[in-house]
């Protein structure tokens, strides 16, 4: 049996500009995997160049609700979510075959910001600064599913993605899994190259930042004993009131888990303290 015929590559898209380019480059480096390609529209066309196995969602759907069904057609007990706008990069497929290989249950790569335009990089820093390349490999609290990887056994332990979260699945099943006594692991030697060409104006990132701040408030409130979630976080209009305080924070803290990129990029810092508070304004909106 070939290496890779154990795993089954999930792809999500709603019909990103970069699927056929995120789905080839996986085709390739893991030739014998099962794909499962759930979208709309003209993404059928990709997935039948590349063999993959389609699920047709006939319309937008939320990204765990396409993940769960993903997961429920296949028989393989190895799941790789791979988001549709990022790239595999040289061996990323042979270095997630390795963690599960090496027994790891749920886990997830590194990525590289360095793509796209200024608004791509505000976002992407904003975003994903904990889990750039070059980082060491270790246990977290939280992983994304950009590039994650999970086992079945884990499935039946920890459950699917809640589908009540739209932008905040990954966050919210990493928490529950620590609750539970699981803890989500960074791996670094698989690492994708982001493009996050739906990000490219100041509009688009700030509606992200403001949605998220909605889902992600939640998640911090319910997990709130394993985050440490202070108690005035549970006011609406101490997060409105507080926001310029409330932002400054996060921003910072980039300094210390990134400290080369965000010194490198200082011209980004006041448009990354702005998606902040965009945050704050969408956890407002979330207590309505």
């Amino acid at each position: 049996m070939n290496e890779f015929s154990s795993l089954a590559i999930i792809i999500p898209t709603i019909n990103e500009s970069t699927l056929e380019e995120v789905v080839s480059v996986a085709r390739a480096q893991a030739p014998e995997a099962e794909i499962i390609l759930a979208g709309f529209g003209n993404s059928e066309v990709v997935a039948q160049k590349y063999s993959a196995i389609y699920v047709d969602l006939k319309e937008k759907t939320l990204k765990p609700i396409a993940l769960n069904r993903s997961i429920g057609l296949s028989t393989k007990d190895r799941f790789i979510i791979l988001d549709a706008d990022a790239v595999p990069q040289k061996g990323w497929a042979a270095a997630m075959l390795k963690a599960f290989e090496g027994g790891q249950q749920y886990f997830s790569g590194s990525v590289d910001i360095s793509f796209g335009n200024l608004w791509m990089k505000v976002y992407n820093l904003s975003l994903l600064h904990e889990f750039l390349k070059g980082k060491n490999p270790e246990k977290r609290k939280h992983i994304p599913a950009i590039s994650m990887g999970l086992t079945r056994e884990f499935i039946n332990k920890i459950g699917l993605f809640s589908e009540d979260n739209a932008r905040s699945e990954d966050y919210e099943l990493s928490l529950r899994a620590f609750r539970n006594g699981v803890s989500p692991y960074f791996y670094p030697d698989a690492l994708v190259l982001h493009k996050p060409v739906s990000k490219d104006t100041f509009g688009k990132v700030m509606d992200y930042w403001r949605r998220t701040g909605m889902d992600t408030l939640a998640v911090r409130l319910q997990y709130s004993k394993e985050l440490q979630t202070p108690f005035f976080m549970r006011s609406r209009w101490f997060i409105l009131l507080a926001a310029p305080i409330l932002a400054f924070i996060p921003t910072l803290r980039i300094a210390k888990t990134s400290p080369r990129e965000f010194f490198s990029n200082l011209h980004l810092v006041p448009l990354i303290y702005i998606t902040k508070i965009a945050w704050c304004l969408g956890a407002f909106t979330h207590g309505k």
